[in-house]
């Protein structure tokens, strides 16, 4: 379930012409289905600026430069902007390249559903990355005063915030780097030490110097101890030790949990180890708490049939897999899935019938067969000989 896109933040932009407070404005679900679509297209033709463009990158960076400029009670406001402007002006554009990265040539960018939240149009998209890690952009829409449609926040499950939060530390982190904390501002002083809490902390996990983390919980201040960044940190740093310290792992999660309920990025992580450690009855028990939080999707069902599949219980992982193709047509590692069941369950028939599929109806390519242990048994097969004449017919 791993998930490498770099969050970087956006805001609301405000509407309407008078002094008084208005209403914003909710556009037609049919409008918004359709600048999705156009987003989601972007990301299929690898069209980084188009996704780009999608986003009121202008709008969100002169907000945020206001909130740091107050928060950090910045003399000089002019310098600063012009400063982070160089330093961030391309982020839009470098989210976009981050997304066609960890997709890469495998992996998928859905939208799932577009729906009115808190009376703001969201558009939830699905990442598959070519790893097959999964993540969950969770994208406000924003109508502009010319009445077109742009994204002015997206939230990452990945992280369990939004990219607005997330740029918004980066920010604080290249304004703060030089600053010492004083006796004036206990908030600020605050600010500085949480961003160099996670950039030490962040260095120390890219090093997977996981008990280091660890063991530098305790020392923390209480304050640092309820931000989210920090927690997820120490939360993947325990998962990464799960083997050795199960019980350590468990009482971390139940932490976060109680600090940050419901939360999907806890769920992702977890997830993963879950797995690997064939604790399926709780695998399944997240996998139907980030259904319910994501309001449905069919890649968890993929997800549920491998869990199946490894229990040997290999009619019902048939059965969710179907389920899956059913509810989204084109979802590749659906099929794949269900032939890794055809192949455990020796009904070579079925595999072929589904590498046909794979290959006419998703138009992926199949390398070869003959050098993948798996297919093993299914190349010696009848099945497989005539698999081979049919698609020599079709070419």
């Amino acid at each position: 379930m791993r998930a490498m896109i770099w969050p970087v933040g956006l805001v609301a932009v405000a509407v309407g012409c008078s002094a008084a407070p208005t209403e914003p404005l909710v556009p037609e679900i049919a409008k918004c289905q359709a600048f999705a679509r156009q987003i989601e297209q972007f990301v299929r033709e690898k069209d980084a600026n188009g996704f780009a463009n999608c986003v009121d990158a202008t709008a969100i960076l002169e907000r945020l430069n206001d909130l740091v400029i107050r928060e950090l009670k910045i003399k000089d406001a002019a310098s600063f902007r012009g400063n982070a402007k160089a330093q961030i002006q391309d982020f839009a554009r470098r989210f976009a390249d981050a997304i066609l990265t960890e997709i890469g040539e495998n992996g998928s960018y859905r939208l799932l559903r577009v729906r009115i939240v808190d009376k703001e149009p969201r558009a939830l998209f699905r990442l598959i990355s070519h790893s097959a890690g999964l993540n969950y952009h969770d994208m406000t829409l924003n109508v502009e005063r010319g009445g077109e449609l742009r994204v002015n926040d997206i939230r990452l499950a990945s992280t369990g915030e939004s990219i607005n939060e997330t740029l918004h530390r980066s920010i604080l982190a290249m304004t703060a780097s030089g600053r010492t904390a004083t006796n004036d501002d206990a908030s600020q002083n605050q600010l500085i030490a949480a961003v160099a809490q996670l950039q030490a902390w962040t260095t120390l996990f890219q090093k997977k110097q996981y008990r280091e983390i660890l063991q530098s919980w305790s020392s923390l201040p209480s304050k640092l101890r309820d931000d989210k960044a920090i927690n997820l940190i120490r939360v993947k740093s325990a998962a990464a030790l799960m083997k050795e310290d199960e019980l350590r792992y468990r009482e971390i999660i139940e932490e976060f949990q109680k600090k940050f309920p419901n939360d999907p990025s806890l769920l992702l992580v977890a997830l993963d180890g879950l797995f690997l450690a064939k604790r399926f009855a709780e695998f399944r028990e997240g996998l139907d708490r980030l259904d319910q939080i994501v309001g449905g999707d069919p890649y968890l069902d993929v997800m549920r049939a491998n869990a199946l599949r490894e229990e040997g219980k290999l009619e019902d992982a048939k059965q969710i897999g179907n389920r899956a193709i059913k509810s989204e047509p084109d979802l590749a590692p659906a099929y794949w899935s269900l032939g890794t069941v055809s192949l455990k369950a020796r009904d070579f028939e079925e595999a072929a019938r589904l590498l046909t599929e794979i290959e006419n109806r998703l138009k992926l390519p199949i390398s070869d067969l003959t050098s993948s242990a798996i297919y093993a048994d299914f190349v010696a097969s009848p099945a497989y000989a005539k698999w081979v004449a049919e698609r020599k017919k079709r070419d």
